[in-house]
């Protein structure tokens, strides 16, 4: 299906030997968003001083919204992998590849899965990691959840005998240790330079008081309306097993202002409670959650409010990004950069 084209292909562009002699001009570096979204991520190395150049993603909708705020990217509605030939910089120049392959097909809150989808959703995470380490970018980053499947898909990458296996490392992290203030476990890959940098961030825990200096409630309540499921005690196996929940009343699974809140997800977000006073739940505004998923304040979201949590419960918060490049150099000293790459072939 992704064979070979008489038209150049996005990987024909990208794998090209990386070259050691890169000199600062003093000019920003370059971003390279696939599987943008909204924008969190493109945001986020703008705060760190990057020029975000090219973003792609499959979503129109969401595609919009980051051209939006990003107006002076060149923006590509397509499916990856593609034949599209895209802008990518030249090589010899600074930038940093990321990515955050569609993710939903293997969340671990996702229990009814379809097994093509999730298996297709792994591959665009190996394609990815090959693809970007046998690129010629300067740095490169994926984010994505920490479910079991996606770390066996790493895990295949770090075999013996793999040529990739010491070009890439990985860690999975709550990013509410580094200042996020909810609770958000991802795996980020990246080069050893990268992710041991993001190792070394310090812990740094807020609260949603921290963020957000006139609440409307004593406390905050995800969006479940149901509680983790567990097994039910039936000894049935495979798609029939059981699965018990509970129902969440108002006053249910709520948490304190004063330390990180649940995780914003893409379908409802997040509420204001009063647990103990007979008061509704009040769904936050589309302005509170991007605050606490950490965009800034001027950043433009649709104002049909369910593209608009969808859009930023899927988003990387840009505090991280910000984190993950502010300090590290792009100068390609790890060998991981310097391997001659080959082709990257059609995932699958």
């Amino acid at each position: 299906m992704y064979g070979r084209t008489m038209q150049r292909s996005i990987w024909e562009f990208v794998g090209r030997r990386a070259t050691d002699e890169r000199k600062d001009d003093g000019t920003k570096p370059k971003f390279v968003d696939l599987f943008c979204g909204i924008g969190g991520a493109s945001q986020g190395a703008i705060e760190a001083g990057y020029d975000v150049t090219v973003a792609v993603d499959s979503c129109a909708r969401a595609l919009d919204v980051h051209k939006k705020n990003h107006a002076r990217t060149q923006h590509f509605c397509l499916n990856l992998p593609s034949h599209m030939p895209l802008p990518l910089p030249a090589e010899g120049e600074r930038w940093h590849l990321h990515g955050s392959p569609p993710c939903t097909a293997v969340s671990l809150a996702n229990q009814v899965r379809d097994e093509d989808k999730r298996d297709h959703a792994c591959d665009l995470v190996q394609w990815f990691l090959k693809f970007a380490m046998d690129s010629h970018c300067t740095s490169w980053s994926m984010e994505q959840v920490a479910a079991p499947v996606i770390l066996r898909a790493c895990e295949e990458l770090k075999k013996p005998g793999s040529p990739y296996r010491h070009r890439f490392e990985y860690m999975a992290r709550d990013l509410s240790e580094i200042g996020v203030p909810q609770r958000r476990r991802r795996l980020i890959a990246g080069p050893p330079k990268l992710i041991a940098h993001f190792k070394r961030l310090p812990t740094k825990r807020l609260g949603i008081r921290d963020y957000i200096a006139e609440p409307r409630g004593t406390h905050v309540r995800g969006s479940s309306l149901w509680s983790c499921p567990r097994r039910a005690p039936t000894g049935i196996k495979g798609p029939q097993k059981k699965w018990i929940y509970k129902f969440y009343g108002d006053d249910d699974a709520c948490r304190p202002l004063n330390v990180p809140g649940p995780t914003i997800t893409a379908t409802r977000g997040m509420n204001w409670a009063t647990p103990g006073t007979g008061t509704k739940l009040i769904e936050m505004s589309i302005q509170e959650s991007a605050i606490l998923q950490t965009f800034p304040a001027t950043y433009r979201f649709p104002a049909i409010r369910r593209r608009a949590i969808r859009g930023i419960g899927n988003a990387l918060p840009p505090l991280v990004m910000r984190k993950l490049l502010s300090p590290v150099s792009l100068r390609p000293d790890s060998p991981s950069l310097r391997r001659p790459p080959g082709p990257i072939g059609p995932i699958g």
